[in-house]
């Protein structure tokens, strides 16, 4: 009698070990990062207020490229908020993104927030 309640309890836990199906498609990897973050390519930028920026002259979040003033259109998306660098003057930030539309998309950051 005790071999064949084993066995049924060997038999139970084989089952529950078995092979897992695979995760539905809209979980995995939901908690890394965008494989485009990986391969994003840092350099260094000045950051700033647009309120304290001559040709701009309203507040938000504009970072230099190639010596013109751009608005960050997608700030909210590394909790930047409206006017991250208000205040403040010009920044020094590594950055990495490009630009679309005249305006500055940003794929990674890693200072100067």
């Amino acid at each position: 009698m005790k071999t064949i309640i084993f066995s049924a309890l060997v038999l139970g836990l084989a089952a529950c070990s078995s092979e897992r199906p695979p995760a539905p498609p809209d979980a995995q990897g939901s908690s890394e990062a965008p494989a485009a973050d990986a391969a994003a390519e840092f350099s260094a930028h000045t950051a700033q207020c647009g309120c304290t920026i001559s040709s701009v002259g309203t507040c938000g979040n504009y970072i230099e490229v190639d010596g013109e003033y751009l608005p960050i259109a997608n700030s909210a998306e590394f909790d930047l908020g409206g006017m991250h660098w208000c205040g403040q003057g010009s920044v020094e930030i590594q950055a990495s993104g490009e630009v679309t539309d005249g305006e500055f998309h940003l794929t990674g950051i890693e200072s100067g927030t």
